[in-house]
């Protein structure tokens, strides 16, 4: 459980720091499904899944106050492009995660 949440937050930290140099729609999309990994141990998958959604539209809006936006022209499409990572990795992550935990744990 500890090094789920690990994984989360290393991935959570580096989106923030490295964000110009990491593509915004992976980056969105495998943080999103690393936080419903975490979350999923706590919650149902369903909110497991809404809830890294929205932690990965915060996680975005800090890496942009951090950084700075130097074309607020191209803020709305930025947002578009980390709203649809983060609803892809919601998406792949409710249908993957029942799929992954039945192969690494199957006695469950």
């Amino acid at each position: 459980m500890i090094a789920r949440w690990s994984i989360a937050l290393v991935w959570a930290g580096a989106v923030v720091v490295l964000w110009p140099a990491i593509p915004r729609l992976f980056a969105t999309f495998l943080l999103t499904f690393l936080l419903t990994n975490a979350l999923w141990q706590h919650v149902p998958l369903k909110r497991a899944c809404i809830m890294a959604f929205a932690l990965t539209g915060l996680a975005a809006i800090i890496g942009e106050l951090a950084l700075g936006t130097s074309d607020f022209a191209a803020v709305p499409v930025l947002w578009l492009v980390d709203a649809l990572g983060a609803l892809i990795g919601a998406l792949v992550s409710y249908i993957a995660m029942p799929l992954v935990d039945r192969v690494f744990n199957p006695q469950r």
